[in-house]
């Protein structure tokens, strides 16, 4: 039996699936020609580079970020099918766009009653002292088909949906698994949408005199679709931006940048309403920016999108839609919602109480998730507060395949289309395809912290659209940049400790190699050189680590390399990845396959087969992220403060390594190799002594070879010199100039005080680098214009 033909007959099949209908043929076919074999590996392969992309769900501030998960069937929108559903989305974007100027102007609707005021005033997304917010520049909505086969609006999404970053991820993704197929099928194509996107908002830019600069405004680390939000800024082109990032100024925005601010005049905010000002909502808010609101009603900022738009997420308010269509304008409503009455009418609440034992009840305020309770206990509910419930019928829904270890297996299948206005707003144009989502299991749950599965979206061209000449999409005016760039201080901190997490990951790893080497030559002779040897490099790894070494040097080693725990090399490996996904719009797209081979789960199975290959793979992945980003990034600012971040970091994992290595008696001279092997300075010893130009002693040279020496790469004088000029690249000239008067590298005769003291210094110069470039916002306050309500 096929794949095919054994889903068709699958118990959990919906009236309508999405690969069994026509726009479905040619995935099927493929399905079939691929078997189960076939569709596992492209599973596998989808999973893969999920993880070599870095596309992660999940918030890094609770330690709970886990891989984004993709089936990698796609679910295909026939051409017509798509054109219908489309227009009937563009319909209700104007009618709600319609609504939102109404209800934040002339309230004409609420004086009529053809709105109840009830409907608004009383909703939470409702914000009263938002008068004249701002255009509606984008919309959501999430849709689902029927048993009928008919699509309808499941719950409006205008707030600050998440999911169309997630949505190009997963064109790349499927495109390159179903490379053949994607080919083969002609899609329209995504990009042109984020690129009219990005136009649109930066020609809505309140100032027309100078280039607009634009945000993308994130919760950062405390937001779970973190990912999503920086993959959009990156498409856009735009700054991702978090609250500390920016200050309000008479009425203005500005974004935090070295020394100085820089106006931004369009904000596309992916934070909720309710937060995005402390002054004027959640007074405890700490994702929101203090006087974003006034900055909207003086006329300083475009916001995308506008305060107070939440009210239109409203069930009830959905439940109003056909009627307000006939009355804004004058068509019947072409898409509607799923069978919902609002109790707050009478007529409507009869007919729920009378019905609600077959019906779902949901607040009109809450998530949209059903009450689980009796039927007596709802009809109570609904009595004493009518106008806080709605009711529904059971979503009943199509569903689409997703490849399981036994064959195909239906889930029950959620689209989410995305909008955005024209410059006039007399139209909306649309994401072709959108976002899908699968429940993770039998159960209908379409959330990625429950396990739902995402989808990529396909619509194949029209034949009109393959006869006619491509559509050329105007690119946004980029902002003209004069003189070096400059990045906040939350940037610029989370840049250097990727430099120093990388740095201190690659010297940890040369070092537990050389501890290694000695462990298998000599662990077993105790009473030879090389195993007091190994007993002081053994020291080195607990100095660095903080970990006890025992009695069992290969099993210490092993677990210096898989702890989790500050101190281990997982640990540094973590807060690498960790710190890039904070920015990753100015990571180069080749570094996250990189970052994700150095977390591959089976670390610690595999080093206790070959604790030698694992090291080695790990220092491969450590040096191919220093070459992307050397190669990758511009010489600006941001790359003066990575690069500092290692700069610092290999200076003090040298003085360390030689502070706790010295005093080694009769094995001076080999701890001295070892020590300059593992800060990769042996064969430089090596040619030097052979042919004359340095001391023939390793322990003669170590000194003057990994501190004096600036020729060599690997030396503190070295890194000190290339730090000097990150911080002119940062325009901290001031602070360079002092790093090169006050760091004597002349020796004293007591070499341990002298390396502490070295080393005390260069404390002394991370805490003068944090107090210049990364201070915070310890009080954030708007400087008031005395304009607006």
């Amino acid at each position: 039996m096929s794949v095919v033909e054994a889903y068709r007959r699958h118990p959990a099949l919906a009236h309508h699936d999405e690969l069994l209908g026509p726009a479905g043929a040619d995935l099927a076919a493929f399905c079939d020609e691929a078997g189960l074999g076939g569709l596992r590996s492209a599973a596998a392969e989808a999973d893969k580079l999920v993880g070599a992309d870095g596309i992660v769900y999940g918030a890094a501030a609770s330690d709970d970020v886990r891989p984004w998960r993709l089936d990698p069937l796609p679910v295909v929108i026939g051409a017509d099918e798509w054109d219908q559903l489309e227009r009937g989305l563009r319909q209700r974007a104007r009618l709600l766009s319609l609504i939102h100027s109404d209800v934040y102007g002339g309230q004409e609707l609420l004086r009529s009653g053809d709105l109840p005021a009830a409907v608004v005033l009383g909703h939470g997304g409702y914000f009263r002292g938002c008068r004249n917010p701002g255009r509606l520049w984008t919309v959501a909505a999430d849709l689902g088909r029927g048993p009928d086969g008919r699509w309808r609006v499941l719950a409006d999404r205008n707030e600050a949906p998440s999911g169309i970053g997630y949505a190009m991820a997963a064109r790349r993704v499927v495109s390159s698994v179903l490379g053949g197929l994607h080919r083969h099928s002609d899609l329209r194509r995504l990009r042109g949408f984020f690129h009219r996107m990005a136009a649109t908002l930066l020609a809505a830019s309140p100032n027309r005199t100078e280039e607009p600069q634009a945000v993308v405004l994130s919760a950062g680390v405390r937001a779970k679709t973190a990912f999503d939000e920086g993959f959009l800024a990156t498409l856009l082109g735009f700054t991702l931006a978090e609250a500390d990032d920016l200050v309000t100024r008479q009425g203005r925005v500005w974004l935090r940048a070295g020394d100085g601010l820089n106006p931004v005049e369009v904000v596309m905010r992916r934070i909720e309403g309710g937060q995005a000002d402390p002054l004027e909502f959640d007074t405890e808010s700490v994702v929101g920016v203090p006087g974003l609101a006034e900055a909207v009603r003086t006329g300083g900022l475009t916001l995308a999108n506008p305060l107070g738009c939440g009210v239109l997420n409203s069930p009830a308010l959905g439940a109003c839609l056909p009627r307000l269509a006939e009355r804004l304008l004058g068509e019947t409503l072409e898409l509607d919602g799923w069978p919902t009455w609002w109790c707050g009418e009478e007529t409507s609440r009869a007919h729920v109480l009378a019905n609600l034992d077959g019906l779902e009840l949901v607040a009109v305020d809450g998530n949209g998730k059903p009450v689980d309770a009796a039927v007596d206990r709802r009809r109570a509910m609904v009595a004493a507060r009518p106008e806080a419930w709605c009711a529904r019928l059971p979503q009943e829904l199509s569903t689409a395949p997703v490849v399981a270890e036994n064959g195909l297996e239906p889930r029950r299948f959620v689209l989410r289309a995305f909008g955005l206005a024209g410059l006039d707003q007399a139209d909306y144009s649309f994401l072709p395809g959108g976002f899908g989502r699968v429940a993770g299991s039998t159960e209908e749950a379409f959330v990625s912290s429950l396990g739902a599965l995402a989808k990529d979206v396909w619509v194949p061209r029209a034949d009109a659209e393959r006869a006619a000449a491509p559509q050329q999409v105007e690119l946004a005016a980029r902002p003209a940049h004069h003189g070096p760039a400059r990045v906040t201080p939350r940037v610029a901190g989370t840049l250097m400790a990727i430099g120093r997490f990388a740095e201190r990951a690659q010297s940890k790893a040369r070092l537990l190699k050389v501890a290694d080497d000695l462990a298998s030559d000599y662990a077993l002779h105790p009473l030879s050189e090389g195993y007091a040897v190994l007993g002081v490099m053994l020291g080195a790894v607990e100095a660095v680590t903080s970990l006890s070494a025992g009695p069992d040097p290969s099993a210490f080693l092993r677990g210096a390399l898989a702890s989790e725990q500050p101190g281990g090399l997982r640990y540094d490996l973590l807060r690498l990845t960790a710190n890039a996904q904070q920015v990753r719009d100015v990571m180069s797209a080749d570094a996250w396959s990189v970052l994700a081979r150095l977390l591959v789960s089976d670390t610690a199975e595999r080093a206790a087969r070959d604790l030698p290959g694992v090291l080695d793979d790990v220092l491969t992945a450590l040096l191919a992220f220093s070459g992307i980003v050397a190669e990758s990034m511009v010489r600006d600012a941001s790359w003066a403060f990575l690069d500092a971040g290692a700069r610092l970091e290999r200076a003090r994992q040298t003085l360390s390594l030689l502070q706790v290595t010295r005093g080694s008696g009769p094995v001076a001279e080999r701890v001295a190799e070892a020590v300059l092997a593992a800060c990769e300075s042996g064969i430089t010893h090596r040619r030097r002594a052979a042919s004359g130009q340095g001391p023939a002693s390793a322990a003669a040279s170590e000194l003057e070879l990994l501190v004096d020496d600036a020729a060599n790469p690997r030396s503190v004088a070295h890194q000190l010199r290339a730090l000097a000029a990150d911080l002119e690249l940062a325009g901290d000239a001031d602070t360079a100039e002092r790093l090169r008067r006050g760091f004597v590298f002349e020796r004293s005769d007591d070499i341990d005080a002298w390396l502490a003291d070295r080393l005390a210094g260069l404390s002394r110069v991370e805490a003068a680098i944090a107090r210049r470039h990364f201070s915070r916002q310890a009080s954030r306050h708007a400087t008031w214009s005395g304009e607006g309500s």
